[in-house]
This record gives C-alpha cells, structure tokens and sequence, in this order.
C-alpha cells in the first residue's frame, strides 16, 4: 500500500499519497495549518501539471515527439510530474467525495429527526 510518505514506505519526492483513502488518513490527522499548507502545495502541483498537460495535448504525437527531440533536458522530469499529479488530483477527489458524503450523512440524520438540531449563539 502506499501513503503519504511513499511508496511501501519509501519517501515519495511529491510527499503525498498515491493511496487516495491513506492519503485522506494523513491529511486528518494534521493540524488544520499543516493540512492547508499541504494541500496548498499540492494544488499548485496539480495546476503545474495542467499546463504542462494542456501544452502538450494542443500538439499531435509528431510535434510532441519534434519537442522532446529538441528539448530533450527540458521534458526529462516532466512525465513524472504528470504521473504525481495524477495521483495527488486522485487525493483531491477522494477528499472531496468523503466530504460530501459525510455532510450528507450528517444532513440525513437531522432530516430523519435521529438528532436534534442545535441553536448556534
């Protein structure tokens, strides 16, 4: 399995989960500054990886293989990028379902008159 910190244990140079539940675990049980900053870093990765992604899919195979051909150290790192971007954008959707199935949890108990609402000050 792999988690925030890596893959089978391994440090991950990204520093987020490739296992979307394990990398939600983490996040949890950081202090709410920790977590922003955490995932501060991994959106500005995300929207990294975007760009680079929107470039090269504005381009057919030839003219992205005619790039690399030319700027062969300037793409070098770039599929790994992609590849953790893929993974931490996983992380973001598994946060995102999990927070909305659990504020829809919480809404049906109080729809169904299981709790009772309280009144805020």
């Amino acid at each position: 399995m792999r988690t925030l910190i890596g893959h089978n244990g391994a440090e991950s140079s990204s520093g987020f989960a490739t296992d979307p539940v394990a990398a939600v675990d983490e996040l949890a049980a950081m202090s709410a500054e920790q977590r922003i900053a955490k995932l501060r870093a991994m959106a500005d990765r995300v929207f990294n990886a975007a760009a680079i992604g929107s470039f090269l899919i504005a381009r057919d195979t030839t003219a992205v293989v005619n790039l690399l051909l030319e700027n062969p150290d300037r793409f070098g790192e770039a599929r790994l990028e992609l590849a953790r971007a893929v993974e931490e954008a996983q992380c973001f959707l598994t946060v995102i379902d999990l927070a909305e199935r659990r504020l829809a949890g919480g809404l049906a108990e109080i729809a169904s008159g299981s709790v009772a609402p309280r009144n805020r000050r």
